[in-house]
């Protein structure tokens, strides 16, 4: 039987809505409700309410997912792992937007690979209006890959509004330490606040420390405010030591930066301790330049250079500025 024309043509246009599949947003409304995500990493998540949880949990795992906080708060969680720790272990294509995360401890404890409040390690991945607040970091082993409050490594990740302050992050070793990030690698960072945080380090060497980046990859870092930052180690005798990052290179970027009343705390005199401003180390590129722009500091060491004076052919800067 032939359908007329008319009936051919609504059935054409009303067959791909009736095969449409509704996107189910699954609600996190108590502590408990965090298994959810173990057992579906690829979900949709809304948490629904403030969640004060006393209580200690491993990572969630690879989270693949939406977490959307809606401006509440998870507060009291103890994490506590090895390998990649945090809330998740990893984040792959994944967002974490509109969350804070308060009084928060992570400890790893043996075999870190990378350590962070939000995740150890992210890929390809997004943190949008991020809050980390009164919350402390403890790595007393090892750190293979990174240490930072937010995440120890990302790559290929764009971070939009995020904040840590009044936090602590103690390593004793590690390869790339900052206070926001360890390292960035093909990264999109922009409208960073740093504030009133401690960063500790109780080993004599380690590689690149920043109080924003540890190590910066070909990255751009961008809107940054940092005020009353501490990054304590008087035992440090060798490495890269920066107020923003420890070593900026392969082509990234940092501009629009305001330093206020932060202090670097190491040896004065040591060859093989770069320290700096903007970064401890900035490599003479072999392809693409560093750049610094418009970067602003107030009341800090006079003494500091913007970052080391032994390679500096090429960097390109503009606008960086001592009050």
């Amino acid at each position: 039987m032939k359908l007329a024309p008319m009936t051919a043509m609504l059935i054409a246009v009303l067959s791909p809505l009736s095969v449409q599949a509704t996107t189910s947003v699954t609600p996190i409304s108590a502590c408990n409700d965090f298994s959810k995500i173990g057992d579906n990493p690829k979900g949709d998540y809304q948490i629904t309410t403030n969640l004060n949880c006393d209580q200690t949990i491993e990572p969630l795992g690879i989270f693949k997912g939406t977490l959307d906080g809606q401006g509440h708060s998870i507060s009291g969680l103890h994490l506590t792992g090895n390998g990649n720790v945090g809330l998740f272990a990893q984040l792959r294509d994944a967002t974490v937007r509109n969350l804070t995360l308060s009084n928060i401890s992570v400890t790893g404890t043996s075999t870190i690979q990378s350590i962070g409040v939000i995740a150890g390690f992210a890929n390809n991945s997004h943190l949008i209006e991020v809050t980390i607040d009164n919350s402390t970091i403890t790595a007393p082993v090892k750190v293979t890959h990174g240490a930072g409050m937010l995440a120890g490594n990302i790559e290929e990740t764009t971070v939009d509004m995020v904040k840590v302050i009044n936090s602590n992050l103690t390593v004793a070793h590690t390869n790339a330490l900052g206070m926001l990030f360890g390292q960035t690698k093909d990264s999109q960072l922009t409208e960073l606040v740093n504030s009133n945080n401690i960063l500790t380090i109780t080993n004599d060497k380690q590689e690149f420390v920043g109080g924003i980046v540890g190590n910066a990859l070909s990255s751009s870092l961008t809107n940054i405010q940092s005020t009353d930052n501490l990054i304590s180690a008087q035992i440090l005798d060798k490495g890269n030591v920066g107020l923003l990052t420890g070593q900026l290179t392969n082509g990234s970027t940092l501009a629009n930066a305001e330093i206020r009343s932060d202090v670097l705390d190491v040896p004065v005199e040591n060859d093989q301790l770069n320290k700096g401003i903007a970064a401890g180390n900035i490599l003479k590129p072999s392809k693409t330049a560093a750049t610094l722009s418009n970067i602003q500091t107030y009341d800090i060491d006079e003494g500091l250079y913007w970052y080391n004076p032994r390679h500096d052919t090429d960097i390109l800067t503009e606008q960086i500025i001592k009050n």
